[in-house]
C-alpha cells in the first residue's frame, strides 16, 4: 500500500506516515551451511490428492524437541502439511524485523530464543514431507490487560500505533468506544490504513526470509458484529456512501477484509507465485433459515467474512471453516456437521474447502467420522485443530491405521498453480 491509501482521509492523516523498517535483505531459515529444501516426496497412493493440514498453535510446543516431536508424529499419520502459529497478536515466533519475539519463549516479550520455531519447523517438516504454511493471526495487535514493557524491540504494534494515531487504529463499539486491555484479543480496525500496511509488511517479510509453503490467515474478520465504528471508518464510509448512496455499513467493512486478503494474494503472487494462500474462517458462511439449531449469526453478516466469495473472486485458495464444537454447536452432533460441509461443498462448487475438524470435544472416532463425511461431500481436505489435543485421545494412531493410512499429495488449487 502507497501513500496514496491516505488519499482517501488526507485530513485525519496527513502528517502521520505509515511506519517504516527496513527489512534484512538475508535471514538464516535452516541449518547453518545448508539451502533450504522442498519438501521430501514419500510413499505415495497412486493418483491419491487430500489434503491433511494439522494447525499447530503456540500452546503445542515449547521447545525445539516439542516441535519435533510434533512433526514426527505428523508426517507418521500421514499429514501434508503443518499450519504453524506464527504471529499471535502482532508477537512473533519467528525471527522479526518487525515484531517482537513472543514471550511464552523466553518468557519475556522481545527476549531472544536461542531457536527460531519457524526456521526448525521448515528444516524438519521439509525433510519429513510435509508443507509448512505460517498461520497468521491478522487483525489482532495485543492480548492482555497490561501494556508491554516500554523497552520491548521491536516496538510492539500497540505501542508504536498508539503513539502515532492515538484510538484510531483500533476498531470502536457504537457505545463503548475503543477496544481497551483485556484477556481477550485487542483487534485493528479493517478501515484503517496502516493497520492493512502492518500485515502487508509482515506477510512481505515472512515471503522474503523463509522457504515457505502458503501462508494461513486466521482472525481475518471483524471481532463481532457490534464493531467498528472508529473515527477513520466512518470518515470513509461517508465519503463512499456518498458515491454510492445504496451502500451499507457491513458492506463497506466487508470490502475493506477483502481488500486485505486480495493484497495479500497479489503479494505472494509478485514475490512467491505458486504458494497457497488459505484461511481460517467461521464455521458457517451464510446462515439457513432451516438451521434453527444454530445461533442466528454468521461470517458473512456478523463478522464482515465474504469467506465464500474469495473463493469465488480467485483472491484465496483455500479457506477452512472452524467446525468445531465450541463454535459450531453441540459438540457430538455429526448430523450438524454434516449439513454445515454439505451447504459447502454445493456452495463452493468444487472449489477448494478444508472442513476444521477440532479434538478439542470428540474423540478419536468421531475424528474419523467426520473426515469420511467430508469425503462423501467432496471436499478435498481436512484441517484438524491442534495438535496437542491428539495426544490424550490417542488420535495419531487412529488417524494412521484409518483415514490417513496411505499418504497423499496436496492438492493445488488452480489459482496456486502458477509457476511450480
Amino acid at each position: 500500500m502507497t501513500d496514496a491509501a491516505n488519499q482517501d482521509y488526507p485530513d485525519l492523516y496527513a502528517m502521520t506516515p505509515p511506519p517504516h523498517v527496513d527489512l534484512p535483505a538475508t535471514r538464516e531459515t535452516a541449518a547453518a551451511g545448508t539451502r533450504p529444501m522442498a519438501p521430501m516426496a514419500r510413499g505415495i497412493g497412486l493418483g491419491l490428492e487430500e489434503g491433511r493440514a494439522l494447525w499447530v498453535s503456540r500452546f503445542d510446543f515449547r521447545s525445539a524437541d516439542d516441535m519435533r516431536r510434533v512433526i514426527d508424529k505428523a508426517a507418521a499419520a500421514n499429514f501434508n502439511q503443518i499450519w504453524l502459529q506464527v504471529r499471535p497478536a502482532a508477537t512473533a515466533f519467528y525471527r522479526s524485523a518487525l515484531e517482537p519475539w513472543d514471550e511464552r519463549l523466553t518468557g519475556r516479550l522481545g527476549g531472544v530464543p536461542d531457536w527460531d520455531p519457524l526456521a526448525l519447523t521448515i528444516q524438519v517438516a521439509h525433510q519429513a514431507g510435509l508443507e509448512v504454511h505460517t498461520w497468521l493471526n491478522v487483525y489482532p495487535a495485543w492480548q492482555g490487560t497490561e501494556l508491554p514493557p516500554s523497552d520491548v524491540t521491536p516496538t510492539p504494534m500497540i505501542t508504536q500505533f498508539t503513539n502515532l494515531y492515538g484510538d484510531q487504529w483500533k476498531q470502536w463499539g457504537r457505545e463503548t468506544g475503543p477496544m481497551g486491555l483485556s484477556d481477550s484479543y485487542l483487534y485493528g480496525s479493517p478501515g484503517h490504513w496502516a493497520v492493512a500496511e502492518r500485515v502487508l509488511q509482515v506477510c512481505r517479510d515472512l515471503l522474503l526470509h523463509y522457504y515457505l509453503d502458503g501462508l494461513h490467515l486466521d482472525h481475518v474478520r471483524y471481532s463481532s458484529s457490534l464493531f467498528s465504528w472508529d473515527p477513520v471508518t466512518q470518515a470513509r464510509y461517508a465519503a463512499d456512501r456518498a458515491l454510492e448512496p445504496e451502500l451499507t455499513h457491513p458492506e463497506w467493512q466487508r470490502r475493506q477484509v477483502t481488500a486485505l486478503v486480495s493484497a495479500i494474494h497479489r503479494l505472494i503472487r509478485e514475490l512467491k507465485p505458486g504458494l497457497a494462500l488459505s484461511a481460517a474462517v467461521w464455521p458457517v458462511y451464510r446462515r439457513k433459515a432451516a438451521w434453527t439449531w444454530y445461533p442466528n449469526t454468521d461470517g458473512y453478516t456478523s463478522y464482515c467474512q465474504d469467506s465464500i466469495g474469495w473463493l469465488r473472486q480467485g483472491v484465496i485458495d483455500t479457506i477452512a471453516p472452524m467446525l468445531y464444537g465450541s463454535i459450531l454447536g453441540p459438540a457430538a452432533n455429526t448430523p450438524y456437521f454434516e449439513q454445515v460441509v454439505q451447504a459447502y461443498a454445493v456452495e463452493t462448487e468444487g472449489l477448494s474447502v478444508y472442513a476444521g475438524i477440532s479434538a478439542e470435544r470428540i474423540d478419536a472416532a468421531e475424528i474419523c467420522r467426520r473426515i469420511d463425511i467430508t469425503r462423501t461431500a467432496g471436499l478435498p481436505g481436512q484441517a484438524i485443530f491442534r495438535a496437542a489435543l491428539l495426544d490424550p485421545i490417542n488420535a495419531w494412531e487412529a488417524l494412521r491405521q484409518g483415514p490417513y493410512q496411505s499418504a497423499t499429495f496436496v492438492p493445488r488449487p488452480q489459482s496456486a498453480e502458477v509457476a511450480l
